[in-house]
């Protein structure tokens, strides 16, 4: 059960990555700057936001097996 979990919030990270990419490629075509330098910001947090759910992901994983020991 726990196996599954891990590989859904992986799917969650990543998706997130894969947004956070999306949002950096629309920023770089926008020609309003305001606009392109608020759309890179939120790129970056959406970035972050997936980094931080796969650490998430490797320490309860991590937890999870230490546990069975």
């Amino acid at each position: 059960m726990i196996e599954k979990l891990s590989k859904a919030r992986r799917g969650v990270a990543g998706g997130y990555r894969e947004v956070g990419d999306c949002i950096t490629n629309f920023a770089t075509t926008e020609t309003f700057v305001p606009l392109a330098n608020g759309l890179k910001k939120l790129a970056r947090t959406t970035k972050v936001m997936g980094d931080l759910q796969s650490i998430q992901v490797s320490s309860s994983y991590e937890r999870s097996t230490s546990c069975r020991d």
